[in-house]
């Protein structure tokens, strides 16, 4: 079975309150895969990146790689990235 694996990053150079938006974010994944039959979405714990001691860089991030797997047709690829995509738009790779 396939793993779709995708990161959410936010950035406080673009965003403000970004450990509350990551949460959101998450949370909101988690709502729209849960109803999904043959649809698994987990993810890892938030990580936080902080740049602000270092001359010339600054700011903060917080990312969180997620996990999809599906076992079944109903639901095509296309449609997970369309979820994911109505929350915020990122890079995915199979593993």
């Amino acid at each position: 079975m396939r793993t779709l694996r995708f990161t959410q990053i936010t950035d406080s150079r673009l965003e403000e309150n970004i450990k509350e938006l990551i949460l959101q974010r998450i949370a909101k994944l988690e709502e729209l895969f849960a109803p999904i039959e043959g649809v698994t979405f987990t993810h890892d714990e938030p990580q936080h990146l902080d740049w602000n001691n270092v001359p010339g860089e600054g700011g903060e991030q917080y990312r969180v790689t997620c996990y999809v797997k599906k076992n079944t047709r109903k639901v095509t690829w296309v449609n997970v990235y369309e979820l994911v995509n109505s929350v915020k738009a990122c890079y995915y790779e199979f593993i």
